[in-house]
């Protein structure tokens, strides 16, 4: 080897080794600024909390990349979110272009890797999503100033074995997926660029307004896409999604070039047997579906062409159809034959009020026993016309031949219903019944079902709703579930507008019953009784609905808690249970409760009670509500009873338990022969002071007011009175049980012994020396300061007037922190407020733009009707002239045309003229619905 040759190679190894030592240090050398950098991006950018437990940086599999993970990566929300994980997961992968790093301005993202996400993800009643953590630009001066240093040059995402759940409380739309496994490749710097998705879902649940249309449903999706990237259009080559069984493939493309969506896209099912859209079934797919045997055919195709944007919906059409459908369970002896379904749902484009959904058939058999249904609706939201029918019978003492039920499931009665609903919604709007046709009943007689879960079964010896056009009257309803009973009847109206335009549901219902007995709807786990209250989740009100329920229950049974005679109102609206005069015989003494429980944010309802108790037993209270002793930690040392008036407002924590920072309440007690004994606070002060007079106590009634003021209870001065004895108290009680309280006893010299006396000589000479001159007389009047807990009390006692300024700055204190949460609690009153008014103005303004859209629309159509008389009058007298076949006749045929206009004229003034009162009515009435809704805003 030549000498040129060795140093060639020389310098060659010694590059080489150089670059191998780059690839080994650069990832150190530069790990505090990329680290740092996700983390001065994420604090610049999210109103949330990021964290990750660690980190690591690879050259190595990825150059000239770095690999950037982060470890154990979450994001947890604030404000209404607070605490709650958004989403969290194993570790989070980017490569980051390594040049870009050295550069120093801008770090180029190629591949992003997430492993084991778990996204939680809501949407709170009136809109508020979790997801919208973006901090809103403020400056748009210093925005332009200080751009992003991270670019997305992305090739390929990938998502492996995610877990996400869409809880949407404001659309009531919940969503949970399970093992999602997803890649999507590309160049996405590229002006046009293929892109290829895999998406692949082991569990998926979908349920929409408490129906479950997807049970744990298995879903994949393939697709090939021609992306134009300047253009954001994207030309589907193959595209095939499968959903259980049923598999659909897709062809055409999808542009997204302003703010309007442009696509031509068509879908088909390619394979056309009946089993493949059962499997979408949810009771059937999840009971052994491998083994049913099935027969019968399936076509099921559609379209979307055309423009989406906020002017108008593009044309789109979906049809099912289904031909002598059949399944049957091997095991049983009979099938669900001759099943038909012949549906469509169109739309030409344009407005939604052009959707037609027109199910000509429904058709099934089940067991023998046929059941049929047809629905045609049109203009859907401007007036519904609908025409409905529904007609089947259901032994379901014999579902058992044709559906297996579960082990030990009992299930028997029959079930009728024979519906028919056709007209217009206008019919109902203007309170014209006798044009809508509205009739037929629903029943259900001698209901028996039992399982494992519901041993003691539920019955309904009958229920029976009959349809009117105005309401559905619930004739009788009588039922039983263990030993509870319950009986009910009532009326729904407005259940129309409900249904098609999502207006308010009214009813009126009584219930009346025996017993109910809340145990028996309780696991065993939350029956057991434990020191603290049984484990319960949130009761969740449900919304758009105005129901109130009027009750007389003879008896109720919680836990061991007996409660009787409740009377009184329940009202149910805008997801909040109102109270009103409800009365209840509990605890050893009575309640008359009013109030309300909203959950408008599930995750913290708010309690407001207005609570008058007469005579409820300490014990018996303690023992099953035990959360009160928080509040009153001595309480448990005490018999006898209690009465008081409280307003009482709270959060509730999901637990439903009080979120005890946040109780407020005011109020009066009064005591009943209580007796207190061994309690450690009054044992502690009787050995400070040598006299037993508080070891055991039985004090004259006690009448006092009190305040609790996050979560501290604060009394305004009271006396106890002890045989000859005064102590008056003042002060407060923490959570913790911390105390500090202001304490002034007065004690005849008598009930001084030996001991005593040595204290309360010690206590004068005490006095004396800080220069204040006290002879005690016959009664001796001592201040007492007490701190500490309720169970470790500290005591600072001296003769009156001797401890100085000391019980006044406790009063201080005491007073600043209900000022202090006085002036929060009025600021929070006023955001309140100002939200309540923001949202009632923007339903009222809704309300006005939705009427005066259809005022104009009557006014149209009215108008056009009228031109359309008017025409056919032209018409018909055209027809008259020229059929004329004398001068005399022809002038006759000329006057007959003349007043055939004229009087179609008139009817199209009428028209106009009924169709302008209306249409004024209608904003009119959309205008004072809206004062009525900013006024109770501002009240």
């Amino acid at each position: 080897m030549n000498k040129t040759a060795k140093k060639a190679l020389k310098w060659s190894g010694i590059v080489l080794a150089f670059i191998i030592l780059l690839m080994i240090l650069l990832p150190f050398i530069f790990r505090k600024q990329i680290v740092q950098a996700v983390k001065d991006e994420a604090n610049k950018s999210l109103n949330a909390v990021v964290d990750f437990k660690d980190y690591s940086l690879n050259l190595f599999c990825s150059f000239p990349n770095f690999q950037l993970g982060l470890e154990d990566l979450s994001v947890v929300g604030i404000g209404e979110f607070k605490d709650d994980t958004l989403v969290k997961m194993d570790q989070l992968q980017v490569s980051v272009n390594l040049f870009s790093v050295i550069s120093g301005e801008t770090y180029t993202i190629r591949k992003i890797q997430l492993d084991r996400p778990i996204a939680y993800v809501q949407v709170l009643p009136g809109g508020k999503a979790s997801w919208d953590i973006m901090k809103p630009s403020t400056d748009t001066t210093t925005a332009a100033e200080e751009p992003s240093k991270f670019k997305l040059s992305l090739q390929k995402l990938v998502i492996n074995n995610a877990s996400i759940v869409y809880d949407d409380y404001d659309s009531q739309i919940f969503v949970k997926i399970d093992s999602m496994n997803h890649t999507l490749s590309g160049d996405f710097t590229a002006d046009f660029t293929d892109l290829s998705t895999e998406t692949d879902i082991r569990s998926l649940s979908y349920t929409y307004e408490g129906i479950t249309y997807l049970n744990k449903a298995k879903l994949a999706m393939e697709a090939d896409v021609d992306a134009d990237l300047n253009n954001y259009k994207y030309t589907l080559k193959k595209t095939e999604l499968s959903v259980n069984e049923l598999l659909l493939t897709f062809e055409g493309w999808f542009a997204m070039p302003d703010s309007t969506y442009d696509m031509d896209l068509k879908f088909s099912a390619p394979k056309t047997d009946f089993k493949n859209i059962l499997s979408l079934v949810p009771a059937v797919y999840m009971t052994g579906f491998e083994s049913v045997k099935t027969s019968g055919t399936l076509a099921l195709n559609g379209f979307a062409k055309g423009k989406y944007d906020d002017n108008g919906l593009p044309a789109f059409e979906v049809m099912l159809k289904v031909d002598n459908g059949m399944f049957q369970y091997p095991d049983l002896p009979k099938a669900v034959t001759n099943i038909g379904i012949d549906a469509k749902v169109s739309n030409k484009g344009g407005s939604e009020d052009n959707t037609i959904i027109d199910v000509k058939k429904l058709h099934l058999e089940m067991g023998g026993v046929p059941v049929d249904g047809s629905l045609y609706v049109s203009t859907p939201v401007s007036d519904p016309n609908i025409d409905a029918k529904l007609k089947g019978k259901m032994d379901l003492s014999k579902v058992t031949e044709y559906y297996p039920l579960e082990k030990n499931e009992q299930l028997s009665g029959l079930f009728t219903a024979d519906i028919a609903v056709k007209g217009r919604m206008s019919y109902i709007d203007k309170e014209e019944y006798e044009k809508f046709d509205a009739k037929g009943n629903m029943m259900v007689e001698n209901f028996v079902y039992k399982s494992p879960d519901v041993p003691e079964g539920t019955s309904i010896s009958k229920a029976e709703l009959q349809f009117t056009p105005q309401a559905l009257d619930l004739i009788s309803f009588a039922a039983k579930t263990g030993k509870s009973d319950l009986n009910a009847k009532g009326k729904v109206e407005n259940y129309l507008a409900y249904f098609f335009r999502d207006e308010l549901l009214k009813g009126t219902f009584s219930l009346t019953s025996s017993l109910i007995d809340l145990n028996g709807f309780m696991s065993d786990e939350e029956t057991a009784t434990t020191e603290e209250s049984s484990a319960m989740s949130v009761i969740e009100m449900p919304g758009n609905i105005d129901f109130t329920l009027n009750t007389d229950i003879k008896k109720v049974l919680y836990d061991k808690m007996e409660i009787t005679s409740v009377k009184g109102q329940v009202s149910l609206k805008d997801r909040t249970a109102v109270m009103k005069d409800l009365s209840m015989n509990m605890l050893g003494g009575a309640l008359n409760l009013g109030g309300s429980y909203g959950t408008q944010n599930p995750q913290a309802p708010k309690l407001d009670l207005i609570l008058d108790i007469s005579k409820f037993d300490i014990q018996q209270t303690l023992k099953n509500l035990p959360s009160l002793g928080k509040f009153a930690p001595i309480a448990e040392k005490a018999s006898g009873k209690f009465s008081a008036k409280l307003d009482y407002a709270s959060v509730l924590k999901t637990d439903m338990t009080p979120d005890y920072g946040s109780v407020n309440a005011a109020g009066a007690l009064q005591t009943h022969g209580i007796t207190i004994s061994n309690a450690g606070f009054f044992n502690k002060l009787s050995d400070e002071l040598k006299i037993n007079l508080f070891r055991s106590l039985t004090p004259s009634d006690l009448n006092l007011s009190f305040k609790i003021v996050n979560g501290s209870v604060f009394t305004n001065p009271f006396d106890i009175k002890l045989s000859k004895s005064v102590l008056n108290v003042e002060g407060f009680t923490k959570l913790d049980e911390t105390i500090q309280y202001v304490m002034k006893l007065s004690v005849p010299r008598s009930e001084f012994g030996g001991a005593a006396n040595s204290v309360l000589n010690n206590l004068t000479s005490q006095a004396t020396a800080k220069g204040i001159e006290i002879n005690p007389g016959e009664t001796v009047n001592i201040d007492i300061l007490a701190t500490g807990t309720v169970t470790k009390p500290v005591f600072k006692i001296g003769l009156k007037g001797s401890l100085g300024n000391l019980a006044d700055d406790l009063k201080d204190q005491a007073k600043q922190a209900i000022e202090e949460k006085k002036e929060e609690i009025i600021q929070e009153a006023k955001e309140t407020v100002n939200q309540a008014l923001d949202e009632a103005n923007k339903k009222a303004q809704q309300l006005i733009s939705e009427a005066e859209t259809k005022a104009q629309q009557i006014r149209v159509e009215a108008k056009n009707a009228g031109d359309k008389l008017i025409a056919e009058a032209e018409t018909q007298g055209q027809k008259l002239i020229a059929e004329a076949k004398n001068p005399l006749t022809k002038a006759a045929a000329k006057e007959t045309a003349k007043q055939l206009k004229t009087e179609a004229q008139k009817k199209a003034d009428k028209l106009n003229t009924e169709a302008d009162k209306q249409a004024t009515d209608l904003v009119n009435k959309a205008r004072a619905e809206g004062d009525k809704l900013i006024n109770a805003a501002k009240q």
